[in-house]
This record gives structure tokens, sequence and C-alpha cells, in this order.
């Protein structure tokens, strides 16, 4: 029997058994009707979505190819010779600690459903929406900003068009411990059980899932006066002009090769990380900066910049706290083709991710 023929009997195999399937389905009354959404479900969920108007001419729409030119090296070496200065305002307001806690959450998503998560209406940085199935690690120290309850919300959705099914691996999620940072050969802690995705929501046509858990962090800082002042952006009547000219100015530090502006803009958010991570000398800094900022590099004929575009405002902390996000992937928008040479020295997308707000008495967006 040739390869052509057989083919042929196992697709008609395939279509009677398919028939049959089919047919004793549509007898058993026992049987759940299969709901096939839509989106209105998705299109309700994301309250914290800023109307958006139509703004033109604040934002580049063209793809800058920034390569790896003479001029491009020279724009890169005259903005490094800046940096040091900077780095060392970084670390002498980095505050040190004698005790070292250090959190963390585990998210086991191999059934591949797309997840945010945000601790205390703080979004995260990286959003849990690739295509392939994942499993991270990710600390939380950064998101506290002081001790007491946590909050962490854990937002789960479909692609649009698709439902929770049972026959799908649920995402789980649970909450590690480390008394100090400095033991790590300890056994780390779980202050939370594995949390997953309910039986109860699947097979249903649902869409959309919502949860809240609450841990206790204590940590040796306190970092809620940045937002218990900050200006409610929501009372802005050209918010969406300014957090598009701002993310605008942050891309174009990436066309320009400018590490020393992308410093400058980040610096207050840097000092807080590295308090909350107790990276506290100078030596130690440096060197995370300069890994860092090495993907500005020009070093590929190749490396570009994309426009900012598909995005929507979405804003957190009552209003406090402006992000542009991809309307499909809700990563940063703030993208780029970079040349990484320890990744089979290929090009990869990078995803920037800027948090916005407006401190009490200043006039200019800055970096959360």
């Amino acid at each position: 029997m040739d390869t052509k023929t057989n083919f042929l009997l196992y697709t008609i195999l395939f279509f009677q058994l398919l028939t049959i399937s089919c047919g004793s389905s549509q007898q058993k009354s026992d049987e759940p009707v299969r709901y096939y959404p839509t989106g209105e479900q998705l299109d309700s969920a994301f309250t914290e979505l800023y109307p958006l108007k139509v703004v033109e001419g604040i934002l580049d729409t063209n793809v800058v190819i920034v390569g790896n030119s003479d001029e491009k090296k020279k724009q890169y070496r005259q903005s490094v010779a800046k940096l040091d200065g900077m780095v060392r305002e970084i670390a002498r307001k980095v505050q040190k600690f004698d005790e070292q806690p250090v959190y963390w959450v585990e998210l086991d998503r191999q059934g591949t459903q797309p997840a945010l998560l945000e601790i205390n209406s703080i979004p995260f940085s990286y959003a849990y929406t690739s295509r392939y199935p994942e499993y991270r690690v990710d600390l939380l120290n950064q998101y506290i900003e002081k001790s007491g309850d946590q909050h962490l919300r854990i937002r789960v959705f479909t692609s649009r068009g698709s439902q929770f099914r049972s026959r799908t691996n649920k995402l789980t999620v649970r909450i590690g411990y480390a008394p100090d940072k400095r033991k790590g050969d300890d056994e780390p802690q779980y202050l939370t059980d594995y949390i997953s995705m309910p039986d109860s929501i699947l097979d249903k046509g649902i869409q959309y899932w919502d949860t809240t858990i609450t841990f206790h962090a204590e940590v040796p800082w306190d970092h809620s006066h940045r937002l218990k002042n900050a200006v409610d952006l929501r009372t802005l009547p050209d918010l969406e002009e300014r957090v598009l000219r701002k993310y605008e100015e942050l891309r174009q530090n990436f066309v320009n090769c400018d590490v020393a502006g992308d410093l400058l803009a980040d610096i207050d958010r840097l000092t807080n990380y590295y308090t909350c991570h107790y990276i506290d000398n100078l030596a130690s800094i440096k060197e995370d900066i300069k890994n860092d900022l090495s993907f500005i590099k020009p070093n590929h004929p190749d490396e570009k910049v994309f426009p900012i575009e598909n995005y929507e405002l979405a804003l957190y902390k009552d209003g406090k706290i402006a992000v542009l996000r991809h309307v499909i992937d809700k990563k940063g928008v703030v993208r780029r083709m970079i040349y990484v040479p320890e990744n089979d020295d290929s090009l990869i997308e990078s995803c920037t991710f800027f948090m916005l707000y407006l401190p009490e008495g200043k006039t200019e967006l800055q970096v959360y």
C-alpha cells in the first residue's frame, strides 16, 4: 500500500470516528454545553486602563537601525565617560542594613495561560505572557514598600476567543522567604502553599480569573513615602500626552546609545532597588550597572529600536503610577533587537518596562 493510499484510509477513519463521537455526545443530556467566548470578559476585566484619545506628533513612528557604526560607538563612549559620578551618587544613597530578609514568588506556568502579578497595586515589571511554558522565580523585595501584610494579586486570562480548559495544566504560584540573603545554603521557607486556578472555572466558558493572597513581610526599610504624597495622575488634563512624551524620551536614550541618559532617568529606581536587595558597595553596583548597560552598546549592524505602538495606558496605586504596555502581551512597549553574544551570538527582542509617577512638588514625570 503506497503512502498516499495509507493517508487517505486514515483520513476516512478519522472522520468516521469524529462523526460517531459527535453523534454520541449529542445524545447525552448531562454533557455540558460548550461555550465559545468572544472576548467580552477580557474587555471588562482590565479596569486599570485609562481611556485614550488620538494624540499625534509625539511618538517617532520609524524603526531606527542603531547598528554599530563608528559614529554610534563614539556616542556610546562619550556617554559612558559621564557615568562615574552618577554611579557614585547611587552607591552613596543606598541604605545598609544588618538584617537582610528576601522574599520571592515561584510561578509555574506549564499551561501557558497568560498572567499578570502585582503587589499592593504595584505591577510586576515582567508579564508572564509568553507562548511557551515557563517556570520562574522572581524577587519581590523591590515591590514591598514597608513591613506588614502584602497583597499579591494574581490575574490569569486566556487569549481572545479561547477559554480555561481542564485538559491544560494549571498555573501555580507560591511565596518563598529566606531570613538572610547571606545564608544562601539554608533551606528556603514558604509562606504560602501552592495557589492554583480552581477546578470550578474550567470548561465553563471562563476567560479570566482574579485572586489575591496575603502574606506578611518584615523588611528593614520604609519606602512608602515615595507614593504617599505623589500626584494622582488622573487629575492631569494632559496625562496621555505627558506619558507619551516621557516614554519617547526614554526610548531615545536607546536610539542614541545614551547610557548616561538612561541611568540618569533611572537613578531613584535603582537606588531603591539596590537598597531592597542589599547591594550596598560601590564595586558591586558598578559591576551590575556595567552589565545592564552593555545591552545599549552598539555592537551589531542589525541592532534596532522599534517605535512605540500597539499600546494601552494603565494606572495603578490609586492613579499614582502610569504604565504603557502592549495591548496583546502586556509587556513593555519600548522594544529593541539587541545583540547578546551569550545567546548563540544572535539578536533577541528586548521589552523594557517603565513605571512613571509624579512626586509631590515636581512638574515632570519620573521613573518609579
